[in-house]
């Protein structure tokens, strides 16, 4: 029998509450990471911090199949993740990391229809295709992390600002 309460049990803001217990004070308290001094040691006068946040699309949780297509798949996972760095106050993304996880038997076509829809989206509101990561699975999963950079002189937006 487990120890202590299910995750459906905690749900997210609490175990995100929890996880940030593994992290320096501060870091999860945003949709998106900020990375500054402290995280990446001294950078340059006036070089604003760096935004970092991840999301992931899980097949039949976050999307299925039978409802979504492969281009919206992927575009929604771009989405995400730039729409957490607007919420930081980012006025656009330096670029995204893809990791992917699917079947053998994912047809090519789903996969160029996803990282279609991502880089449909970083075309349209800025951005690029960084890199990331393959590897087979049960089930599809799209883990996009997007970087972008707050603008000089701007300062992060807070949850409750």
């Amino acid at each position: 029998m487990p120890e202590g309460p299910t995750l459906a049990q905690l749900g997210e803001g609490e175990l995100i509450r929890r996880l940030g217990a593994f992290a320096p004070p501060g870091q999860f308290d945003d949709d998106a990471a900020l990375l500054g001094a402290a995280q990446l040691g001294a950078h340059p006068a006036g070089d604003p911090p760096l935004v970092l946040n991840t999301d992931v699309l899980v097949e039949d949780v976050h999307f299925s199949a039978a409802t979504m297509g492969a281009a919206d798949v992927g575009w929604r996972a771009a989405a995400a993740n730039l729409s957490d760095l607007a919420a930081m106050g980012c006025r656009g993304a330096v670029g995204i990391t893809v990791a992917l996880v699917a079947p053998g038997d994912t047809p090519w076509a789903w996969v160029e229809g996803a990282y279609g829809g991502m880089t449909e989206l970083l075309a349209a509101h800025g951005g690029v295709l960084l890199g990331g990561d393959c590897s087979g699975g049960r089930q599809r999963l799209l883990a996009v992390t997007a970087l972008g950079r707050l603008p000089a002189g701007g300062g992060p937006i807070r949850r409750g600002d």
